[in-house]
């Protein structure tokens, strides 16, 4: 099975049309392993901030927990191992005409078979573009601008593109810029999403800067259904600089041999 994809716990076959016609939403994306998710709790809140803010729309986190186990259990029955997951939240009544009146929240669930590592085999090249994402703090679904710039990075032959707003590093298309400085994580300050990636990466390294840190690396939560819902029935960083138009270059190292390594991460 290449891709599962469910609709408020439903599996459907395709996207469905009023999504497709107006895709006005939020998302964030992760990989689940054997039913649990690095930093779930923030990826909560990376939803309910886009519901918030997009159709003032808060969506119990219960729902989407019940709703993401569900989908797990069935994507595990079909095809066990590791999945890239994305979940996007979008109004469940939206007229183009009248988006004040927007209300209700559908969850789209997909997820497909996950390979690692995760870490690029050879250089990563990038050009870079004058850009930044209109709302950067919410994960949209608006991702026009992203991928055509992606697209002209590509054509020039660069692997992908990366934002900056004059000498000022943003983030990547699809990705956050991570910079080691010795045992600290640097992130661009911002117009950025925050990373969760980049997140559980500093809470990580904390422990490496003083041997009487006592903070603990983030732990993976087991997705289950809540007891008290209906559904449960059912079983980058780089330093302080952002990254358009016509890309010029830059060169994402593949290993961290550097005192100061720049990679990427998922946003």
């Amino acid at each position: 099975m290449s891709q599962l994809v469910t609709l408020d716990g439903v599996v459907v076959d395709a996207v469905p049309p009023e999504w497709v016609l107006v895709p006005y939403g939020v998302f964030t994306s992760f990989v689940a392993v054997d039913g649990s998710v690095l930093d779930w709790a923030e990826h909560l809140r990376r939803l309910s901030l886009g519901t918030r803010t997009l159709w003032g729309e808060e969506v119990p986190a219960e729902l989407v927990q019940d709703l993401l186990a569900q989908h797990l259990v069935e994507r595990s029955a079909r095809a066990p191992g590791a999945a890239t997951v994305r979940i996007t939240l979008y109004p469940a009544q939206l007229s183009m005409a009248t988006p004040a009146a927007a209300s209700g929240c559908r969850v789209l669930i997909s997820s497909r078979a996950f390979d690692f590592p995760v870490a690029p085999q050879c250089d990563f090249r990038v050009g870079t573009a004058n850009f930044r994402r209109d709302l950067p703090e919410v994960k949209s679904t608006a991702t026009l601008g992203q991928i055509r710039l992606r697209r002209e990075a590509q054509l020039a032959g660069y692997d992908d593109v990366l934002f900056r707003q004059g000498e000022e590093v943003l983030e990547g298309s699809t990705w956050a810029v991570v910079c080691w400085l010795g045992s600290t994580v640097v992130t661009p300050g911002r117009d950025v999403l925050a990373s969760v990636s980049a997140g559980s990466l500093g809470r990580v390294s904390q422990p490496c800067q003083s041997a009487a840190a006592s903070a603990a690396p983030p732990a993976a939560k087991r997705i289950s259904p809540s007891s008290d819902h209906p559904a449960a029935r059912c079983r980058g960083l780089t330093a302080r600089r952002h990254s358009g138009t016509a890309p010029s270059s830059a060169t994402v190292p593949s290993t961290a041999a550097a005192t100061t390594a720049l990679c990427r991460t998922p946003a």
